[in-house]
């Protein structure tokens, strides 16, 4: 049977851009070279799971809540003295980089004339961080800034969601289809650090929120290709799509009329409950188990942390294995939710929501 995510050539457009430029073509540089950086984002829940496994599509319209960090993608772009892309030979990543690049120039219009370089913090990918999609936002960023942004930010997202795909391991000339929601995209081309996604990856609601973020990811975690992630996902799409009809509506009702009316008041509480039962209560860590089998064994031994109010939030961030904690002030029960993550083989970082667009650091 054919896969329901298949493999396509890097610059492949699913979805051609159709929204209204801020400028007409043809469009000229406004800027030789620039730099920016762009984050990276904690997936704390979708709102409705089943459409993950929609067949014959490339939008998911699952919808997610979003928490963008101050851990970067930093990307340099500037025109190539031959008119030709190059890329630079140290960096990673080749196909989602080239893509991006592709796709972006065909939604303005130009040649892929540029030079690009791509700089890191140093995060496994494939484990929760929205690394993909950070990276294709910020080329793709740093493209529109060279042209003085003719694309808007919502525009953007969505066109790079439609259009999204990652590496399926040494071939850097070819892709693999996976659902994107869009808020990784959303991290750094919405102005809050919390942005709730819905629809065809559709930001509604982005807000400023400021606090620290604790991630533990297992340190025995290691990354498979995003092909053979999807090959272990396309066998459990039944759960995800029976979670999907059995609590979807409950959790959109929750999140429209108590989760977001809060979080425009600075209030998010009824935010955090409605991840805490989707996660650990509604099945969520268990459908996505298949990433990492010890998931399921570390949420019974950690979720006292929010049970026992030692947290404001406790989450898995997308399909894992990286789990996140929101501290509730309480210096000593920040060190607690650090010890308990720790003592499940974790590695512990600390970082903070990013509360802005992407920066520009230069241009010319």
């Amino acid at each position: 049977m054919d896969s329901l995510f298949p493999v396509f050539p890097v610059g492949t457009v699913f979805k051609e851009f159709d929204a209204i430029l801020s400028d007409t073509f043809p469009l000229e540089l406004k800027y030789k070279k620039v730099t920016v950086k762009f984050p990276m984002r904690l997936n704390g829940m979708s709102i409705d799971s089943s459409a993950i496994a929609l067949e014959g599509v490339t939008s998911f319209p699952a919808g997610e809540i979003s928490f963008a960090i101050e851990k970067f993608i930093s990307v340099t772009i500037s025109v190539s003295g031959d008119k030709k892309l190059h890329i630079s030979e140290n960096i990673k990543r080749r196909s989602i980089i080239e893509h991006a690049c592709l796709v972006m120039c065909k939604a303005l219009k130009v040649e892929p004339f540029f030079d690009i370089d791509v700089v890191c913090d140093n995060l496994k990918i494939h484990s929760g961080f929205g690394t993909s999609g950070a990276t294709m936002g910020a080329v793709c960023a740093a493209i529109n800034e060279m042209y003085g942004n003719p694309i808007n930010c919502v525009d953007l997202i969505k066109y790079i969601a439609n259009n999204y795909g990652e590496e399926v391991g040494n071939d850097d000339n070819k892709l693999q289809l996976v659902q994107c929601i869009g808020g990784s995209i959303a991290s750094g081309l919405m102005p809050g650090g919390i942005t709730i996604i819905t629809g065809d990856a559709t930001p509604i609601v982005s807000e400023r929120y400021e606090t620290e973020v604790i991630i533990g990811t297992p340190t025995d975690f290691y990354p498979k290709s995003a092909k053979e992630m999807m090959e272990l996902e396309e066998s459990h799409l039944e759960s995800f799509e029976i979670h999907g009809k059995r609590y979807a509506f409950q959790i959109a009702y929750d999140l429209l009329h108590k989760g977001l009316p809060n979080l425009k008041c600075g209030n998010i509480d009824p935010i955090c409950d409605i991840i805490f039962r989707h996660r650990f209560k509604m099945g969520s860590i268990k459908n996505c188990s298949f990433v990492y089998p010890q998931l399921v064994k570390i949420s019974e031994n950690i979720e006292h942390l929010y049970t026992d109010k030692l947290c404001k939030l406790l989450s898995l961030s997308s399909v894992g294995p990286s789990f996140f904690v929101i501290p509730d002030g309480d210096k000593k029960h920040e060190q607690i939710c650090i010890e308990t993550l720790m003592s499940q083989g974790m590695s512990v970082i600390k970082t903070a929501i990013f509360n802005r667009l992407y920066i520009v650091n230069f241009k010319e």
